[in-house]
């Protein structure tokens, strides 16, 4: 979430502290460098989930 510079990335339970994103609330906007991508410790934002 921290890596997240437009705040897209979010913290919707604070016990168990799973991120979340709302793609039709705030949309990922891709970062050049996709610091988030860099910082995901299960490389569930890899650029090879991306889909057309």
């Amino acid at each position: 979430m921290i890596a997240c510079p437009v705040d897209v990335i979010l913290v919707e339970d604070m016990q168990t502290r799973h991120p979340v994103i709302f793609p039709d609330q705030n949309p990922c906007i891709r970062c050049e460098d996709t610091p988030c991508i860099t910082a995901c410790p299960t490389d569930a934002l890899s650029l090879d989930n991306l889909q057309g």
